[in-house]
């Protein structure tokens, strides 16, 4: 009897689709220059060459690791019930920036988006990533800040600034606790200061 593989779908409402088929996928993943990659629990199913590339494991290193295996001590944790979240479909969060540990010890800074998809029938996370430089890191940074500041200049109250903040900060990284310091020199909404974990973003920074 053989057995019937599911291929990877996207959940209802995601923009990615796999439904062409995983030879297609694998066909593009395979050549693209960014990394890709699947990953079920915490366990890697999938890496594609520019993954091997980026973390400097082969392929059959990175299936026999975990996600969080690649990451500081201190990311551990958070990352890894990010990832559960995304495979559950209980955050928006889907858009990260943090740092890697190579094979031989380089810390490297990531840019990574994911997707909640069903592989084997089971839910998983599909992820892209490509390395950042410190000029790309600025661009966003300053993209952050000039959104945050638009939406400042939008809001009336601090109920209708918090919702746009904590939807333009979770595109960056995972903030689920953050503390706002605001200036009330004019009687006007603008936040001064943004500090979540252990970073701190200044305006103009």
């Amino acid at each position: 009897m053989t057995e019937k593989r599911t291929k990877p779908t996207v959940r209802p409402g995601e923009t990615t689709t796999l439904d062409e088929g995983e030879a297609k996928f694998l066909l593009l993943a395979e050549m693209t220059p960014f990394a890709v990659f699947i990953f079920q629990g915490n366990r890697f199913k999938y890496a594609n060459p520019a993954a091997e590339r980026l973390t400097g494991y082969s392929k059959q290193e990175l299936l026999n690791s975990s996600f969080t295996d690649l990451l500081p001590t201190g990311r551990k944790k958070i990352m890894r019930e990010w990832g559960m979240q995304v495979q559950r479909g209980d955050t928006l969060s889907l858009h990260q920036e943090l740092n890697i540990i190579t094979k031989v010890g380089d810390n490297r800074r990531i840019d990574l988006t994911a997707a909640a998809i069903s592989y084997e029938g089971k839910p998983a996370v599909i992820g892209t990533a490509y390395e950042i430089n410190e000029k790309q890191k600025e661009e966003i940074l300053q993209d952050v800040v000039y959104r945050i500041a638009q939406a400042a200049d939008r809001s009336k109250t601090l109920d209708d600034l918090f919702p746009a903040l904590h939807a333009i900060i979770s595109e960056v990284m995972v903030a689920r606790n953050f503390i706002l310091l605001f200036s009330t020199e004019k009687k006007t909404i603008s936040p001064i200061l943004i500090i979540w974990m252990n970073t701190i973003i200044l305006p103009g920074w």
